[in-house]
C-alpha cells in the first residue's frame, strides 16, 4: 500500500516537475527555485507518511524522482521532448485512476492472499479502507498499473511508428 502511496506522489509531482523544468520563459535559477519549493512540499508530505509508518524508504524513492528531473533543469528540453514527457505523464494519470477504480469496484480473486495470510500482515481486516481490509486488491492494483506502464513503454515506439505511417498514407 505504501508503494502505491509513493507512486501517487510521484505521478502527481511528475507533471509539475516536467512543466517547471521545461518552462521556456523561466531562467535556470527560476526553475531551480520552483523545483526546490515544490520538492520541499512533497518531502514534508511524504516525510509525514514515512514517519507515521516508519518507512523511510519512501523519501529515498521520491528523491530518485527528483534526481531524475535534475537533467530537465540543467538542459532545457526541446518542445518535442516536453510534449512526449507530458503525454507520458497524462498516460500515467489515466492508468493510475483506471487501476484504482478497477481494483475497488471489480470483484477480484484473492490471488493466493487468503485471510489467514492477511492476519500476519498486521493490517486491520475490519478497516473501511478497501486496500487495507482486502490487500489482494492493492496487489492487483500494482500488477495492473505497473504492467500497463511496462507494456506502454515496450509498445509505444511501435504504436507511434504505426500511427505516423497511417497518417502519411492517403
Amino acid at each position: 500500500m505504501l508503494t502505491m502511496l509513493v507512486e501517487f506522489f510521484l505521478v502527481h509531482a511528475t507533471g509539475f516537475y516536467t512543466g517547471f523544468g521545461a518552462s521556456l520563459d523561466w531562467t535556470r535559477s527560476h526553475r531551480w527555485l520552483a523545483l526546490a519549493g515544490l520538492t520541499s512540499f512533497y518531502v514534508l508530505m511524504i516525510g509525514a507518511f514515512a514517519w507515521a509508518f516508519d518507512a523511510w524508504w519512501m523519501l529515498l524513492a521520491f528523491g530518485w524522482l527528483f534526481v531524475g528531473k535534475l537533467s530537465w533543469i540543467l538542459k532545457k528540453p526541446n518542445d518535442d521532448q516536453t510534449m512526449k514527457a507530458m503525454a507520458a505523464w497524462a498516460g500515467m494519470v489515466v492508468v493510475y485512476l483506471f487501476a484504482c477504480f478497477f481494483t475497488i469496484f471489480v470483484d477480484l480473486p484473492y490471488f493466493g492472499i487468503k485471510p489467514e495470510l492477511v492476519a500476519t500482515f498486521g493490517l486491520d481486516p475490519k478497516s473501511e479502507g478497501v486496500w487495507e481490509s482486502q490487500p489482494h486488491r492493492v496487489v492487483a492494483f500494482g500488477v495492473l498499473y505497473f504492467g500497463i506502464l511496462a507494456l506502454a513503454k515496450l509498445l509505444g515506439p511501435f504504436i507511434g511508428e504505426w500511427w505516423r505511417m497511417r497518417k502519411s498514407t492517403p
